[in-house]
């Protein structure tokens, strides 16, 4: 109870409005997962989970084609969700853990995801993943997998997400869930 009684947990439903929208649209792309970003071009959008200052534009799961699904935009938070999620997340202080949502693979993944070298804190994140990991499987009776880097083999490397800029950024233990289809 004590540990209830001093933890805020803030939840931000949508951090990409414009690209939700546009995946129910008519005309629009169920399977969209860019921002609807100008890029002065052809293509439109940036990859919000490639835009984040860990490993940005390292090569793993990323491209700097506009056109591309995983485009990583101009810079590190050059994608003005990023940037203000980031400025939002730095001003709490204190952020000792942060899960990003996704959808969709039955994974829950912990840092790194560009690599698959251990992180500093590899046996917390490992413990932690795991208990989250379980109780998650075992909540409905749907196997879930969970690893670090590319889970084993279950998911590929990705440069430049959210979880591994609040870890490396903020000291924060930062997760991913891959909801069940």
């Amino acid at each position: 109870q004590s540990f209830l009684n001093t933890t805020e947990v803030v939840i931000v439903p949508i951090v990409n409005p414009d690209g939700y929208e546009f995946t129910y649209a008519p005309g629009g792309d169920r399977f969209w997962r860019k921002n609807r970003r100008n890029n002065s071009g052809s293509c439109e959008g940036v990859d919000l989970n490639r835009n984040w200052d860990a490993d940005w534009n390292g090569g793993q799961s990323t491209s700097t084609s506009s056109c591309s699904d995983i485009y990583v935009g101009t810079a590190p938070f050059s994608a003005i969700e990023a940037n203000l999620l980031k400025t939002y997340m730095e001003s709490i202080g204190n952020l000792e853990g942060h899960l990003d949502i996704h959808s969709y693979s039955a994974l829950v993944l912990g840092p790194w995801g560009y690599t698959n070298s251990p992180s500093p804190d590899h046996e917390e994140i490992i413990e932690l993943g795991t208990n989250m990991n379980t109780a998650i499987s075992n909540t409905h009776n749907y196997n879930f997998t969970f690893g670090t880097g590319d889970a084993n083999g279950s998911i590929y490397l990705a440069s430049g997400t959210m979880p591994d800029w609040s870890y490396d950024g903020l000291g924060a233990l930062g997760y991913t869930y891959e909801l069940r289809p």
